[in-house]
């Protein structure tokens, strides 16, 4: 008899955090209603030196990189590299890596010499040439008459002959107010180039919705390009941002906001969802409308919406769909989403194994995938039918 070994498809992400991690208030955050800054205003938005997620790519193969003075290296093999600071390259800041000493030199104040500066040592897990993580790595960009600082890790890669690195981007920054009597938190992780704008990270969440903790405060959650304006709980606002410098030579990002009025629809709603998002692109112009907990008719700004995201179970089942919504002013458009969900499962025949996928689908047939799982605890179990006989039972594991 044939084994039969049967694999289970599963996509997920853990999120991971500390007790000693530090914790937000809210007070930290927290400003005055939306409804208080109806002709316009400006909110201070915190730096967090941690709790983001962004990675972009280091300029490493192709690269000339030459130094008035470097350093005498412990190991033979010498990696130089660029990482794109800023919008040109008199703000890059230029690298030597040893990657047999696990040994990071960085040319901080861009003078091209790695001699006057103490190089980055610290390296995250063994001293392995194919992967070497630097965390805590301040990386400061010049503006006017201050400095942006991120917060970031690099990882550098040296498989073969060639090599490749990320900047994983930990820092950005937040603020939170209140917008029709619920507390939210905007939040945008920067790429480095010192603009905020559509190429960056950006987190609009309901503050209930947050982790607390600084390490995974923003991770895991939702994640878009930086809109123009937002639609949340009935209204229009948008939003903008800007570097600024105070007298103390201080940069700060200032998030301005502006309540606006718009032609509305109706999205006539069959199905249960928790959130919806709906996002709508014109040009270089991006609107984000966020709908919590909406069913029938539910009035939403007038547009053509390209994209739409929905979550149900807390978060953790979502569904992304690109065919076009466009809702016409004053007009209401039916639209079918959610639950109740369907549980499926298809098994398909690969040489001597069953692999099985598992589906939950909506009342539109739209399938919803887990977002993560935090357990693995329990052991899966099946039973294959023929007719109403059963002729197969038993357990396995995932993989």
């Amino acid at each position: 008899m044939k084994q039969i070994i049967l694999h289970l498809i599963l996509l997920c992400t853990l999120i991971y955090s500390s007790p000693a991690d530090a914790v937000i208030t809210f007070a930290e955050t927290s400003h005055d209603s939306i409804d208080m800054l109806e002709d316009g205003g400006s909110l201070r938005m915190v730096p967090r030196p941690e709790g983001f997620f962004n990675r972009i790519a280091l300029k490493i193969e192709g690269q000339e990189v030459k130094f008035r003075k470097e350093p005498e290296y412990l190991g033979t093999d010498i990696v130089y590299g660029v990482i794109p600071l800023g919008l040109n390259r008199k703000t890059y800041i230029c690298f030597a890596w040893d990657v047999d000493h696990a040994t990071l030199y960085l040319d901080h104040n861009r003078n091209f010499d790695l001699t006057d500066e103490a190089p980055a040592s610290i390296n995250h897990g063994s001293i392995n040439p194919r992967a070497q993580h630097f965390d805590d790595v301040v990386l400061s960009l010049p503006h006017k008459n201050g400095t942006i600082d991120y917060h970031v890790s690099l990882q550098l890669k040296r498989p073969h002959k060639t090599a490749s690195g990320y900047a994983v981007i930990n820092s950005g920054w937040e603020t939170g107010i209140d917008i029709g009597g619920e507390k939210w938190v905007i939040a945008v992780c920067d790429n480095l180039n010192g603009i905020i704008d559509d190429g960056d990270i950006c987190h609009i969440m309901p503050k209930r919705k947050l982790n607390h903790r600084f390490k995974t405060r923003f991770i895991g959650v939702d994640r878009h390009s930086i809109p123009n304006s937002i639609f949340i709980n009935d209204k229009n606002i948008s939003i903008g941002f800007a570097f600024t410098v105070d007298g103390s030579g201080q940069t700060k990002l200032m998030l301005e906001l502006e309540q606006f009025e718009s032609p509305m629809g109706t999205l006539d709603i069959e199905g249960k969802v928790d959130r919806m998002l709906l996002y709508t692109k014109d040009g270089k112009t991006t609107n984000l409308a966020i709908l919590q907990n909406p069913s029938g008719e539910t009035p939403v700004p007038a547009g053509k919406y390209h994209m739409q995201k929905y979550y149900m179970g807390d978060g953790s089942l979502d569904a992304t769909r690109t065919q076009q919504i466009e809702i016409l002013p004053n007009e209401t458009v039916p639209l079918k989403i959610g639950g109740p969900l369907n549980n499926s499962i298809s098994v398909e025949k690969r040489g001597a194994n069953l692999v099985l996928k598992y589906k939950l689908v909506g009342v539109d047939s739209t399938e919803f995938r887990h977002r993560y799982t935090t357990s693995w605890s329990g052991t899966p179990q099946f039973a294959i039918y023929k007719n109403d006989r059963k002729v197969a039972t038993g357990t396995f594991r995932y993989g």
